[in-house]
């Protein structure tokens, strides 16, 4: 098992935001931002096959608005299933889950 512990610091970046001036979708530079989280993974392995399975908890905030980033959700978590067919074929199937998390337009 992997524990790991995570910080960005992310500046000059673009956002996507309404102009309210006529509620069309325009890109602004937005001063920074900041995100942090935790990732446990777990691999393991019997005889040939293989799975893997993560968690990651997260927390991005604009640091100007202090307000959660669009299209940021707080939980993500990976699955992965490899199984040998035959000497040089393997099957793999992955799922992918990302927790609920805003729109630019507001909505969660």
């Amino acid at each position: 098992m992997v524990v790991e512990a995570f910080y960005n610091s992310l500046n000059q970046l673009l956002d996507q935001q309404v102009d309210p001036g006529n509620g069309l979708y325009q890109f602004v530079n937005i001063t920074s931002d900041r995100g942090k989280g935790l990732e446990f993974e777990l691999d393991a392995q019997h005889h040939a096959w293989r799975g893997e399975l993560s968690y990651t908890v997260q927390r991005t905030i604009d640091q100007q608005t202090r307000a959660l980033l669009a299209n940021s959700p707080m939980h993500l978590v990976k699955m992965k299933l490899q199984v040998p067919l035959r000497s040089a074929l393997l099957a793999s199937a992955e799922l992918d889950y990302e927790g609920p998390q805003t729109t630019y337009t507001g909505i969660r």
